[in-house]
């Protein structure tokens, strides 16, 4: 009996030493982040992502990329060991811009898949479809979309925008252009929420620095438009001297490609918003220089002044060639800020999460920002330049580029408060 004894005491103190070293083997990983194997994470329930975007429509060229940054920074982190050593996964929906399937897909990521947070997407419509979600079943929702609505007269406890916004877009432009000699504009504008706050915003910032300025029109052409021959004759006919533009993604592209047909860059001045790679790179040497651009990411200037841009930039070289970073760089900045709310929290529980990221100052691939604690927006910078080209690419890049920082640019926080009638 008493030989017995002595071996199972023995085999209860292997059992104990079993288990402090897998806790040391595990810890060890948590720390250091290299080597994880799938024993390892094996231990851990994943950390679940759901991307809700349109991927197919007229934003995929927004969200496309954006989905390719998220990717980028899930494989990065996952390499140091994921969230508090939990593997992150991704599980993406193409909400075609939707609201009812942004509901839908929604819906079905938080009750079938078991997501953590919810990520997504260019579309205003689509995201607060996507936001009355994350806020009855009280996920996390990380919304990518510019207008300010978002995150601030319809903002609540379960969302954020770590991005840019159309007051931001609007305000940056007023200012910028406000700098130019010009008096006479034409406001020329996609018809829908995201064009007509952006050129409200310009409008308003531009007319309180200027007294002299003189509106000569207006177009709102509709969403999908492809010819551009009226608008653009319109235009020219009242002869202003700039024309704030804001036609995102093809709609953009095709105005631009069709207004140089009509010698339009000779006679006006043109401000186009937004005017990203996405935007640019198609067009190659097709966009005239001296258009002054928005951009949420300056090439090749973020690269030049921000280390992470750079990291950023040589990591999508790997996988692709076409320069496509500024979107990309907004998807990677998403998993930065929940990596940083969760390193802050030392939970991936969602209350905790979010509970950290209000307030939260973390490093971005543009620099410094912060999660405002009461709207949850981040304080992003805008970029204002003017395009160029350089023998080193086949596109327009940026030259003489303004920073437009965070808060300056943005409503604040009590005028948020009155939107939401507090």
């Amino acid at each position: 009996m008493g030989n017995r004894r002595n071996v199972m005491n023995e085999m209860k103190r292997m059992e104990k030493e079993k288990g402090k070293w897998a806790i040391v083997f595990v810890l060890f990983f948590i720390v250091f982040g290299t080597g994880w194997s799938e024993e390892v994470w094996a231990q851990q329930k994943s950390f679940k992502i759901g991307y809700v975007a349109g991927l197919t429509g007229p934003f995929a060229p927004y969200n496309l990329p954006a989905q390719t940054g998220i990717k980028l920074a899930v494989d990065e982190m996952n390499a140091a060991g994921g969230f508090l050593g939990r593997k992150i996964e991704i599980y993406t929906r193409d909400i075609k811009e939707r609201p009812d399937v942004s509901i839908s897909e929604a819906r079905d990521l938080i009750l079938t898949q078991g997501v953590d947070v919810l990520i997504g997407t260019a579309s205003g419509s689509a995201a607060l479809a996507v936001s009355s979600v994350a806020k009855e079943y009280k996920v996390p929702f990380l919304a990518c979309p510019s207008q300010t609505f978002i995150a601030g007269k319809e903002g609540h406890r379960y969302v954020f925008q770590i991005g840019p916004s159309t007051d931001l877009d609007g305000f940056a432009i007023g200012e910028y252009v406000a700098e130019k000699p010009w008096k006479r504009y034409y406001l020329l504008g996609t018809d829908y929420v995201f064009a007509h706050e952006v050129i409200d915003n310009a409008w308003k910032r531009l007319t309180e620095k200027r007294s002299d300025i003189v509106k000569v029109g207006e177009m709102w052409p509709k969403v999908g438009e492809r010819d551009y021959t009226t608008y653009i004759t319109a235009t020219m006919s009242a002869n202003p001297e700039a024309v704030i533009a804001v036609l995102p993604a093809a709609m953009g592209i095709d105005f631009r490609r069709q207004a140089k047909g009509y010698g339009f860059y000779e006679k006006i001045h043109l401000i186009a918003a937004p005017l990203s790679s996405a935007d640019r790179v198609p067009l190659g040497r097709e966009t005239p220089e001296g258009v002054i651009g928005q951009t949420l990411y300056a090439f090749p200037y973020c690269g030049e002044h921000y280390p992470l841009a750079a990291k950023v930039e040589q990591m999508y070289n790997k996988i692709a060639n076409d320069y496509d970073y500024d979107s990309v760089i907004a998807g990677y900045n998403q998993l930065l800020f929940l990596r940083e709310a969760i390193k802050k929290a030392g939970s991936t529980e969602k209350e905790k999460i979010i509970d950290a990221a209000e307030g939260l100052e973390f490093e971005t691939t543009v620099g410094r920002i912060k999660c405002l604690k009461y709207s949850h927006r981040g304080t992003v910078p805008m970029f204002m330049g003017t395009t160029t080209y350089s023998p080193k690419y086949p596109f327009a890049i940026f030259k003489d580029v303004k920073v437009c920082q965070g808060e300056k640019f943005m409503i604040s926080e009590d005028e948020i408060r009155k939107m939401r009638g507090e």
